[in-house]
């Protein structure tokens, strides 16, 4: 995961060439699977568990502090959970940076609303087998990944949105 991590913050060329290796053999889990369970401290230092959130419908967010896509959806994301403002809907990011002091400061920087854990030791991101950042799931009531987005483009947070209502309807 190191070597995946380095290769992402490299330069253009070599990203385009991780992410297309790290597409091919992601073993990620695929939608309608149940999404594995984790245990990670938040900010606060709480540990948080996703199985936890059974039975709402979980928005989980994986990015890091040096990803320039990341730092455009994260405000997004913010929006829409205080507009979601639904007792069913849990948003959880996750951090990937190694230093605890810079996914902190890059949270509050970026307007993040919802807890956000750290995996600084990676261990949820190599189980979740990230092909890029940021990766954001759609998990329903039962803790099964419904929708898997990969990157951000604009406007991905309508297409959450919408997605949302329908998990929510069900």
């Amino acid at each position: 995961m190191q070597n995946r991590l380095a290769r992402i913050k490299s330069s253009g060329l070599i990203l385009a060439a991780a992410l297309l290796a790290s597409s091919a053999f992601s073993a990620m889990p695929p939608a309608d699977q149940p999404a594995p369970d984790f245990a990670l401290k938040s900010h606060s230092g709480v540990n948080v568990r996703l199985s936890e959130f059974r039975g709402e419908v979980v928005v989980l967010n994986f990015w890091a502090s040096w990803c320039r896509a990341c730092r455009t959806e994260i405000p997004r994301l913010a929006e829409l959970a205080t507009a979601t403002d639904n007792p069913d809907v849990q948003f959880i990011g996750i951090s990937i940076d190694e230093d605890r002091a810079d996914a902190r400061r890059s949270s509050q920087e970026l307007g993040v609303t919802y807890p956000t854990l750290v995996d600084d030791e990676h261990v949820v991101s190599e189980l979740y087998d990230l092909p890029t950042l940021p990766v954001t799931l759609l998990i329903d009531r039962h803790g099964v990944i419904r929708y898997i987005h990969s990157g951000y483009e604009a406007g991905n947070e309508q297409l959450y949105a919408a997605q949302l209502n329908q998990l929510l309807a069900e």
